[in-house]
């Protein structure tokens, strides 16, 4: 049996990391005869997995690392095509718009800020009953997809963590600050 662990990051403590990847691999202690593999997938290339395992994982779990290059312009491009119109009825994303939606995803680099912007764009323009995506429904999608990693990344967070993050926040400072408080 093989179980992905898809972005492992998101699981922010080393005592959850080591939690889940404990159970995962000595699943054969509970169930004889099962074999099971454990892919793990890190989208932090600074962070270093290895040093976080408890020597009760590290003896059983030992994870080979394999690179991949960030997407290309061109790939995000056509994954996000590809996407919409898997997802979308014909129309309502015209070229025009996903070309947006691509150089939208661009400047932050992250694939799921652009899937994450064709999603809220479609709903902005279906909430006032239009069946295509104008350019005003992408940019005022933009303003949340932009923080989709984000807000990943403070919903994992503990409650005392989150008031910790609370207090360091500097209140009335900016957007950035204001739509990590949204997320809290």
């Amino acid at each position: 049996m093989a179980f992905c662990l898809d972005d492992i990051n998101y699981l922010q403590d080393a005592e959850t990391l080591n939690g889940v990847l404990y159970t995962l691999i000595r699943t054969y202690e509970e169930y004889p005869g099962t074999r099971m593999g454990v892919i793990a997938t890190l989208s932090d290339v600074h962070r270093d997995l290895k040093a976080e395992l408890d020597a009760c994982v590290t003896s059983v779990f030992q994870p080979a690392e394999i690179s991949f290059d960030p997407y290309t312009a061109g790939e995000m491009c056509a994954i996000l095509k590809e996407r919409a119109v898997q997802g979308l009825y014909p129309g309502v994303l015209s070229a025009e718009m996903l070309d947006f939606v691509v150089t939208q995803t661009i400047a932050p680099w992250d694939l799921r800020v652009g899937l994450d912007l064709i999603k809220w764009s479609v709903l902005l323009a279906e909430a006032v009953g239009r069946k295509e995506v104008r350019r005003e429904d992408v940019c005022a999608a933009y303003e949340h997809s932009r923080y989709v990693h984000l807000a990943c990344t403070v919903r994992t967070l503990s409650a005392a963590e989150k008031r910790l993050l609370r207090r360091g926040l500097p209140v009335g400072e900016g957007a950035d600050a204001a739509l990590v408080f949204e997320f809290l």
